[in-house]
């Protein structure tokens, strides 16, 4: 017996979305941030005297080694700009953008202190999983 095509078993692939790692919203805010280069989801940090937003430095003294924020919009600044910024929702570790010494799984997923509005989790998706 033949079966009709509305029948036959077929395989449908789901490709997640990489950016995201949960349901959570979103949520941007207006952040004065440094004069400079800046990448989509970039990780950034705020100086302490000023308050302005640059690229997170783990390495630094300046309060830019907190991480508090990611960037919302890639532009190059010749002077402070207030864009708007990310500071809240849960990210996939492998979209963002790290300072160059933060190279390892465990590094990147401490970046943001534990109560932050910014999660960052390590997804897994393959076909051996």
């Amino acid at each position: 017996m033949a079966y009709p095509e509305i029948a036959r078993r077929s395989v449908e692939s789901f490709a997640p979305g990489h950016i995201y790692a949960g349901i959570s919203d979103v949520v941007t805010a207006p952040a004065v941030l440094v004069a400079g280069t800046y990448v989509y989801l970039q990780v950034l940090g705020r100086v302490t005297t000023s308050g302005k937003l640059k690229a997170h430095d783990p390495a630094a003294a300046d309060g830019s080694q907190n991480a508090v924020a990611l960037c919302a919009i890639p532009a190059v600044y010749a002077a402070d700009a207030t864009p708007d910024v990310i500071v809240s929702g849960q990210f996939n570790i492998e979209a963002l953008t790290f300072n160059a010494s933060v190279t390892t799984d465990a590094a990147k997923l401490a970046t943001f202190p534990i109560g932050s509005q910014i999660v960052l989790k390590q997804t897994a998706y393959g076909a051996g999983l």
